[in-house]
């Protein structure tokens, strides 16, 4: 029935077909007679019957159907099964042509022999609720159908016609939506239910509907509408995504009315925990991305199970970019103040340069005085007038800073501008504390108490375990004395390393939680410890692990050793025990770029939206790009592409459909919003490197086994952003760092966006590990940004050669298992055993 329909008829076929092409390991995975198998095929008289009763078996096991009369089995195929049988494949043109029961005797005999099982009533409901679970998990229809065509072949049961799988699917889809808005909605009140549909409606709706319930002589109360802080001409909704602008105590601000409004819902956060991931995270985003007016015209079931699962990870996200915020907000106090000594110091030069030359001057009287026995003071005013002597003392005197002078005396100033948004922070957000960083936990739930009560004076008592050595000259000016601004600027920036380190945590938060969060479960970890299914590349016993480290690094240590005295080393050079490398040279020579020019020349000249269309044909890439809420293909192919074209060249959706003839905005933003997600793109990219490297071709350039990484900057237009950071090493404007992993068949196989301000060193790892294509990388380099001591234990746990390029490597500090008079040339990088 068209109802049921979910593909397209070449998604059809490509379920219940054999593949155009396979190779060699494929092919004998599904086609490969077993002994057994050549006893029951010989069994027939004849090489017809014998050839044809392979192919019936052959197709029962893969596609998992019966092979249809007049149907071409694939050329390779055929080929693959005649040559195990020793027969030609021109006997199958003969086969069943005298006899057409033979068929399907042939077919009722392997059903006895092989216990394959024709699909039935029965099968059907358990294959529904088997498949369930996994609709639970996603509702992509692709995966689902390929989920459980899998499990028919592995049940031996008999694929029947594919209308009847498809409304399997269908339905499963239908009951898994159905059982997912339930668990989001189930423990809803009315009041929370009222509260929802409250966010998708305008402020105009709002009032009359509160008009409408509010007593005739009382009017509507401003309490009882939850948008009372907002702009009056948006919806909730709307006001809720919007973004806040840059960092500073005004925009923390907005960003925590929004948190306290999305609590005032009083959602429960563990609701969560009973929805899969990644339907929870596409419901979340089909809120995200809806508008009002759309969502409002949903069933209320589907409605608030949405706005449910948005305002939770809103709230998330929300919380993360606040923290975020705070973090760089103390940083900009840090930055300011450190500039401002700075500034202080370089517009002080002239006057400090003036002093001490004059001091030198009368030095060196004193000095010739005393060695002449002459009148010291003489000597002085010798130099200059003793009143303007007095004077240019109290002149030093201004100019002077104490010994111990830092940029922290200058952050007194600055404190009316941390307390525009510290109150507010510590209202919101309850932070916990790992049990080294409890006496600040207790700091910040004292300055709570100290804001609730308008005290300003620090009480004795208060915790100060937490408080470096720089900050207590500040903190503590006298003694019994406690400096209420310094106190509260310490805990501030302490609660920003706190919140950086892990020791710091909020329960509301995705980024910024507890770091057991972040591990397996005690049962999970249990179950992966019995059925050893823990798949990394060392030995899991720490002894073994350590010792076979130690003797590989004495073993490489000793081939560094003998190269290095036998001058085997000519780009190392040492010296008072420093080592030198030698700058790279450009191992490409000058005729190869004229060569490369040539071939440019050679290449046609051709629009690039004719070129992506042409790739698009063929490897089909577009098919990734789902609806994010049908997980449909996108049936405007070219908006889609347009759209694609438009975030690679970063022309933006209005310019782009300026710039085509024929395509509006509306299309191209219909496009984007509901197809061009993270995921789409990440599915796609990975379509595209598979394809490529399967080309012949690509093994010129390598194996794909070993890649890089590095990260590119791009600027942003403002603040909005919150990824968009400041980092000076770029200039004062706000960008964004795309950092991507690159195979050495020059494919990127894996593109992050991260903060100009993080380190990159951290996404190694996650593009090694989540990239969806089917490369098998080995060995992976990056420059020294891309390198810390963590890095290279992971990799090697995780079975990857970590071979960063280190920046002035002779001046980092090594360490060895085992004494190093075995390596004389080499002590000097090495610390001590």
């Amino acid at each position: 029935m068209a109802t049921y329909e979910l593909f397209s008829p070449v998604e059809r076929q490509s379920f219940i077909q054999i593949p155009e092409t396979m190779d060699e390991r494929v092919l004998a995975r599904y086609y490969l007679l077993s002994p057994q198998d050549l006893v029951e095929v010989n069994r027939h008289r004849g090489r017809v019957n014998r050839l044809g009763f392979a192919v019936l078996l052959s197709y029962l096991r893969f596609p998992g159907r019966a092979w249809e009369q007049g149907e071409i089995v694939p050329p390779f195929v055929l080929e693959y099964l005649a040559s195990q049988l020793r027969l030609s494949p021109r006997h199958l043109l003969e086969y069943a042509r005298e006899r057409p029961n033979t068929r399907r005797e042939h077919l009722e005999e392997l059903y006895i022999l092989y216990n394959f099982q024709a699909f039935t009533t029965q099968h059907y409901q358990e294959l529904s609720n088997w498949l369930l679970v996994i609709g639970l998990s996603t509702d992509n229809s692709l995966v689902l159908m390929q989920a459980l065509i899998e499990e028919l072949r592995h049940r031996q049961i008999v694929l029947p016609a594919f209308y009847q799988l498809e409304k399997l699917v269908w339905e499963v889809k239908k009951d898994s939506e159905t059982q997912l808005f339930s668990l989001l909605t189930a423990g809803l009140s009315r009041q929370q239910q009222q509260k929802l549909d409250d966010l998708v409606q305008s402020p105009a709706q709002l009032s009359a509907r509160k008009a409408l319930e509010a007593k005739p002589e009382q009017g509507p109360k401003p309490e009882d509408t939850l948008n009372n802080v907002q702009d009056k001409r948006q919806s909730d909704l709307a006001w809720l995504r919007r973004p806040v602008g840059k960092n500073s105590p005004a925009s923390f601000n907005k960003l925590a009315e929004r948190i306290e409004f999305i609590r005032e819902l009083k959602l429960d956060p563990n609701i969560t925990k009973k929805i899969h991931h990644n339907r929870l995270l596409q419901l979340a985003r089909e809120g995200s991305r809806s508008t009002a007016g759309h969502l409002s015209e949903l069933e209320a079931p589907r409605r608030h199970a949405i706005l449910v699962a948005f305002v939770l990870d809103w709230s998330e996200r929300l919380t993360d970019q606040a923290l975020e915020m705070h973090i760089n907000l103390v940083g900009q106090l840090f930055n300011k103040s450190e500039r401002k000594q700075a500034s202080y110091l370089h517009n002080s030069g002239k006057a400090f340069n003036e002093k001490v030359l004059f001091y030198a001057q009368v030095g060196k009287a004193v000095i010739e005085a005393k060695a002449q026995d002459g009148d010291p003071y003489e000597a002085i005013e010798a130099v200059m007038e003793w009143p303007r002597f007095v004077a240019s003392v109290e002149e030093a005197e201004k100019l002077a800073r104490p010994k111990d002078f830092d940029y922290l005396d200058l952050m007194a100033s600055r404190y009316s501008w941390l307390r525009q948004y510290s109150k507010k922070l510590l209202d919101v957000f309850e932070f916990k504390a790992a049990p080294a960083s409890q006496s600040l936990k207790e700091a910040l739930d004292l300055l709570k108490e100290l804001n609730t009560d308008n005290s300003r004076k620090v009480p004795q008592d208060a915790p100060r375990s937490f408080i470096k050595p720089r900050w207590e000259k500040h903190v503590f000016p006298k003694e019994g004395v406690i400096d209420r601004r310094f106190y509260e600027m310490c805990i501030l920036a302490e609660l920003r390393n706190g919140l950086r380190s892990g020791d710091l945590w909020v329960s509301s938060s995705h980024q910024f939680r507890a770091f057991e969060e972040y591990l397996i479960g005690l049962e999970e970890w249990s179950e992966i410890q019995k059925s050893g299914k823990l798949a990394l590349a060392i030995s899991l016993n720490f002894k073994d692990y350590i010792e076979e480290r130690a003797v590989l690094l004495n073993q490489k240590l000793l081939e560094v050793e003998q190269l290095i005295s036998k001058g085997l080393l000519p780009d190392l050079t040492i010296k008072d025990n420093e080592f030198h490398l030698a700058a790279l040279t450009k191992a490409v020579p000058d005729e190869a770029e004229a060569l490369k020019e040539k071939a440019y020349d050679l290449l046609p000249r051709i629009k690039i939206t004719d070129m992506l269309l042409e790739i698009e044909a063929l490897t089909g890439f577009s098919r990734h790009f789902t609806h994010q809420q049908t997980t449909e293909v996108a049936r405007d192919k070219l908006a889609l592409l347009t759209a694609i074209l438009a975030d690679g060249l970063n022309l933006g959706l209005t310019k782009m459909a300026e710039s085509c003839p024929g395509m509006t905005y509306g299309r191209l933003a219909w496009a984007a919003d509901w197809h061009l997600r993270e995921e789409t793109y990440r599915k796609a990219l990975a379509e595209l490197v598979n394809f490529q490297h399967h080309l012949p071709f690509a093994a010129h350039y390598g194996e794909g086994k070993t890649s890089s990484s590095d990260g590119q900057r791009f600027k942003k237009s403002g603040h909005k952003e919150p990824t968009a950071q400041v980092n000076l090493k770029y200039g004062t404007e706000p960008g964004v760092m795309i950092y991507t992993h690159l195979s050495d068949q020059y494919v990127p196989f894996y593109v992050k966006v991260i903060s100009t301000t993080a380190r990159q060193a951290p996404y190694v790892i996650d593009g090694l590990l989540y990239h969806e294509s089917e490369l098998k990388i080995e060995e992976h380099y990056t420059d020294t940004h891309g390198f810390t001591e963590q890095i290279f234990g992971a990799a090697n746990i995780l079975g990857f050669r970590f071979a960063p390029r280190i920046k002035d490597i002779g001046d980092k500090r090594l360490y060895s298992f085992s004494s190093m008079e075995a390596y004389p040339n080499l002590k000097g990088l090495f610390a001590t055993t």
